[in-house]
């Protein structure tokens, strides 16, 4: 929706201009260059274009063919895909040197980290470019290779299967958040999980699961919340209850509904919880590390700092 999308954007320029990150002369500059339409065609001179449809192989592929058939040789089209394998999209395209994966992180903990993916055919002067282009947007950009959930993505998935294993074995969600807020993340997970959706989450769960052999299996939990109509705050309801102004509080009614499906009483201290938190968590970098995923461990250390803030 055109007008969702101009009057988002109006709404960040005005937040921008109200705490003076903004002068009056660059809202005008930028109003300046922002255009919209509804005609496909209206890209095709473009530079360097990103689709960020609906997160479906489906519709992504088609769409894509359609921008194959007008660009330019030299655009480079990229892809916000935050799960799908980008080398299945990649063979929808006659020039794949100049395709790769632009993924603007979810802006709950740091507003400004870009995964840049390259696919074993993108080009380095394709990466150079995005990689520019992210620092002219003032973000912070950093180059993975093409795997299933990228890196980002698959630490997200396993600290938050692991959250709820805890709460499956008896933990109360409420002090896990706790836990981990103590320890230095400006989030709980399942404040989190309720901010970023439910359903969000499983069906991100499920595109990762399938590309890497059944490692990531949804959690119980979240799929038991989205058959009760909890998705988190959007719908008012998930691991915590929101009032109409979205104030966030602890909802005693899930925690007797919880009881139907823990299989236990586990009690543990905040080390205990968070020592069952960062072992899962290192587990994955390392395997992340093993599979060149990234080049360096700094990547992932940077990677969860910005997009999980993990405590520096």
């Amino acid at each position: 929706n055109l007008g969702l999308g101009t009057t988002a954007i109006m709404k960040l320029l005005q937040f921008k201009l109200r705490n003076a990150t903004l002068t009056i002369e660059e809202l005008l500059q930028v109003l300046g260059r922002l255009s919209s339409s509804t005609v496909l065609e209206s890209v095709k001179d473009r530079k360097v274009i990103l689709e960020a449809i609906i997160e479906n192989e489906d519709a992504k592929v088609e769409l894509l063919h359609q921008l194959n058939s007008m660009v330019s040789e030299g655009t480079i089209i990229c892809s916000n895909s935050a799960s799908i394998p980008l080398k299945k999209l990649a063979a929808q395209l006659k020039d794949p040197t100049n395709f790769a994966g632009l993924h603007f992180c979810p802006p709950l903990i740091h507003p400004n980290m870009v995964e840049i993916i390259r696919t074993d055919l993108t080009s380095d002067e394709c990466v150079a470019t995005l990689v520019g282009l992210c620092i002219k947007l003032q973000k912070v950009p950093i180059v993975v290779n093409d795997s299933p959930g990228f890196l980002t993505n698959r630490l997200l998935l396993v600290l938050l299967r692991e959250t709820q294993e805890l709460v499956v074995e008896g933990m109360n969600p409420y002090l896990v958040d706790e836990a981990t807020v103590r320890f230095g993340f400006p989030k709980g997970i399942f404040d989190f999980s309720d901010l970023t959706g439910i359903d969000n989450l499983v069906y991100l769960n499920q595109i990762i699961d399938k590309d890497l052999g059944n490692r990531f299996p949804p959690p119980v939990i979240n799929k038991w919340l989205i058959e009760k109509g909890r998705l988190g705050q959007k719908s008012k309801l998930g691991y915590y209850k929101y009032s109409d102004t979205d104030e966030k509080s602890e909802d005693p009614e899930f925690l007797e509904m919880l009881k139907t499906i823990q299989k236990g009483s586990l009690s543990l201290l905040d080390e205990e919880i968070m020592d069952r938190l960062l072992i899962i968590l290192f587990i994955e970098a390392n395997r992340i590390l093993d599979e060149k995923v990234v080049t360096s461990p700094n990547i992932v250390d940077l990677a969860l700092n910005l997009t999980l803030g993990f405590p520096k």
